[in-house]
């Protein structure tokens, strides 16, 4: 408890200040940092050395009014975790907290990306599949399990949103080998509330690819890009993944590379943006 108070205080402590030094500063940008590393974009391993958080209770393993709706169960104690490389795909957790990270369009005005909060932890799954209920073909089968999970919240005033980019386990069962299969995707999203009970809501998805196949199928989909080279805004990028939310028509293009994270978006109006130098 007394170390979970300092931590508390702490991070009300760096919140203070970090909004007294925007007062004052204009514009403080992760990317100019001096990092231990070759380019000034790339923002180090960060979240390599950071240790995630205690899991919570798996509520799914004793659960009666769950357990009613299947047939049967598994539960995986062994934890799923991100590797060194997959936690590469998160630059943004080597910035402080109200750091800011600017763009510029090929008009020269600017825009920014705000860091809002990290988090590194330990979440608990409760994923079911139809599997094995010949005697209850109505219910289906549950798999309890762990899986590391990091992420990144980001102020996105160009859109009036908070967008969240996400490194987590994704799972698929295969039925005829009878296996979960597991591998890493990278997503960002934003979810806006419509009403004061948080009862109902938007959730837009801005990106989601697999960075890590695992021992998932190859699949191939429609709306996810990789570009080799791409020229945002009159600069070129290498190794850029893209998505188009065919959902939402409304929604703002975006292009991430792993070392850089958000290299560029792309308005619906056709205007681009891209990291500034």
């Amino acid at each position: 408890m007394y170390l979970s108070n300092i931590l508390i205080s702490k991070s009300i402590l760096s919140f203070v200040i970090g909004t007294i030094i925007l007062s004052l500063i204009a514009t403080t940008s992760c990317k100019q940092k001096e990092l231990p590393t070759p380019d000034k974009h790339e923002f180090g391993d960060c979240l390599l050395l950071d240790v995630p958080g205690n899991p919570p209770p798996m509520g799914c393993v004793e659960d009666n009014e769950r357990d009613s709706l299947y047939c049967s169960k598994t539960v995986i104690e062994e934890v799923f975790k991100l590797s060194a490389e997959d936690k590469r795909w998160l630059p943004y957790y080597c910035c402080e907290i109200l750091d800011q990270i600017t763009y510029v369009s090929a008009s020269g005005n600017q825009t920014m990306l705000q860091v809002l909060d990290k988090n590194y932890g330990i979440v608990g799954h409760g994923k079911s599949i139809q599997k094995n209920c010949s005697e209850e073909p109505e219910k289906k089968h549950l798999y309890c399990l762990f899986s590391e999970s990091a992420g990144v919240r980001l102020e996105f005033p160009l859109i009036e949103k908070t967008i969240s980019v996400n490194l987590n386990i994704d799972f698929l069962y295969n039925p005829e080998t009878d296996e979960l299969q597991s591998g890493t995707i990278i997503k960002i999203n934003s979810i806006q509330f419509l009403n004061p009970d948080i009862t109902s809501f938007n959730n837009t998805t801005y990106l989601r690819t697999t960075i890590n196949q695992g021992t998932l199928p190859e699949r191939n989909y429609s709306n996810i890009e990789f570009y080799e080279e791409i020229e945002l805004a009159n600069k070129t990028f290498q190794d850029v993944h893209s998505y188009t939310n065919f959902n939402d028509s409304t929604a703002i293009k975006m292009y991430y590379n792993r070392d850089l994270g958000i290299v560029g978006f792309e308005e619906t109006s056709g205007k681009q943006w891209r990291l500034a130098d």
